[in-house]
């Protein structure tokens, strides 16, 4: 049975020519992944990888080094349909989209950076209530014309910002995601690391996709360097019969 292996991580701002980046981009490498989302990264980090790469906008508020985006998506294969940005309510450079072919089909992949409770509250613009551009942006989401529509596999993941199932976010942040992602499965949810902590970077998808198995990219390395304060999540899907 044909599958297509699907992974994302944040990888903490690696600098793409540190010893850090070399040992995240090996262990991805290692994974052998058709289709990555990468977040709070920069744009040529998985160069050395060959393959295509999109990203979100480059302007999310906060003063920001050359090349970084706080998302990307790299897959094999080249990519169709690519949308920079989300919805206009959305909180900017967040987000990005496309359509690539992989072992299983064509999929429609959302890669998302939700933004963290106290995003632009004590830090950035300082005009935020906490979790106020949490919920903008999965409300705008929502809102998409595209996501639940377009009749193809569809893949959201990315850094969610949210442990699930639900263990300090308030209710109704989780409430709201739940709805936001309406019609997929949240395949990563209950994922832990070798700690115990429980993923916020996930991957759901529609009916369409059937995941066959899943795991975590740890967030340190066997040689004592830590690889990011983020654990990674990755999981095979398979088609689910609804396209056969």
């Amino acid at each position: 049975m044909s599958r297509v292996r699907i992974a994302t991580w944040n990888v903490e701002w690696a600098s793409p020519i540190s010893t850090r980046a070399q040992l995240i981009r090996e262990a991805i490498f290692n994974l052998q992944p058709e289709v990555v989302c990468l977040t709070e990264t920069h744009l040529n980090f998985l160069e050395q990888l060959g393959g295509y790469t999109i990203t979100g906008g480059q302007d999310w508020g906060y003063q920001s080094a050359t090349g970084r985006r706080k998302v990307l998506l790299w897959s094999r294969a080249p990519w169709e349909s690519v949308r920079g940005e989300g919805p206009p309510q959305m909180p900017p450079g967040r987000f990005v989209a496309g359509i690539t072919n992989t072992s299983v089909s064509k999929v429609l992949v959302y890669g998302v950076c939700i933004p963290w409770k106290d995003a632009h509250v004590r830090t950035g613009l300082k005009n935020k209530a906490p979790w106020e551009d949490h919920e903008a942006y999965l409300r705008a989401l929502s809102s998409d014309p595209v996501m639940h529509q377009s009749g193809q596999p569809l893949v959201v993941l990315g850094d969610y910002n949210q442990q699930l199932p639900r263990k300090r976010s308030p209710v109704q942040m989780e409430s709201l995601l739940r709805k936001t992602l309406v019609g997929t499965k949240i395949w990563t949810e209950g994922l832990t690391d070798e700690d115990g902590y429980l993923a916020i970077d996930h991957i759901a998808t529609s009916p369409h996709l059937n995941a066959t198995d899943r795991g975590v990219i740890t967030r340190q390395h066997s040689s004592g360097h830590r690889l990011s304060d983020h654990f990674g999540v990755w999981c095979d899907f398979s088609l689910s019969g609804l396209l056969d």
